[in-house]
């Protein structure tokens, strides 16, 4: 497969996809530029579809919250964004940041339905904006099947964990009326002490502490100006 930057295949009205829809409604005018620099790593790094669905995300909560009196500081999006979409988030936490999102006049249940799928970028990328890319050494399709491995791996303990408690429930040997099970692996980083949760890692490529070095910065898709999809 030849690496290349294409001309959408749609008329000048647009393609219709999702990602466009949702780009015209929080006007993030130059996201078109940054996916398509991260997905071809014109900056240096080529960046993972997961990676770029969490960065078009988390700039469609930056909009939102943009549009509200609320003070954004570094790091306030990725974090409630991790906190709405995480599946390690307790049920009270994502409740909470929802109310605290809520009483800042954000509409989030529209901002959730919002949110685009990672196919959903694969998708935008090749068919409306006739972008490919070469896969080396099949990089993409070992992490996103390792990704997979895992997760099915954590969904089996936690019905597992979960059948255990209730089982002891019942017995009488546990004493609990209500409970949720998380089950998350955890990888901690020899040289710097840093961890991450595995699917962390996926989506960084790597820990924090080479990958900031790297790539200068954790938000670097190409540029500020490509990567900030400006207002």
């Amino acid at each position: 497969m030849s690496q290349q930057r294409g001309v959408a295949n749609e008329s000048d009205s647009g393609c219709g996809c999702k990602v466009e829809r949702v780009a015209e409604r929080y006007e993030l005018d130059r996201i078109d530029d940054a996916l398509v620099t991260g997905w071809l790593g014109e900056s240096g790094e080529r960046y993972s579809l997961r990676r770029l669905e969490t960065y078009l995300n988390e700039r469609v909560l930056e909009s939102a919250m943009a549009e509200t009196t609320m003070t954004v500081l570094d790091g306030d999006v990725a974090h409630l964004y991790e906190r709405l979409t995480d599946g390690s988030v307790s049920a009270g936490q994502r409740a909470e940041t929802e109310n605290y999102l809520k009483r800042a006049g954000i509409n989030v249940e529209r901002v959730r339905n919002d949110f685009v799928s990672h196919q959903t970028v694969h998708t935008h990328l090749r068919n409306c904006l006739g972008t490919t890319r070469k896969r080396t050494q099949n990089t993409e399709s070992r992490v996103e099947k390792a990704d997979q491995t895992v997760r099915a791996l954590q969904n089996r303990m936690r019905l597992v964990t979960g059948g255990t408690v209730e089982r002891l429930t019942r017995a009488g040997a546990v004493s609990i009326d209500s409970f949720d099970v998380y089950v998350e692996t955890t990888i901690v980083c020899r040289d710097c002490d840093r961890s991450a949760s595995f699917s962390e890692l996926l989506e960084r490529g790597g820990c924090r502490c080479r990958v900031d070095t790297e790539r200068g910065g954790v938000e670097e898709l190409g540029g500020e100006t490509a990567i900030r999809a400006e207002r």
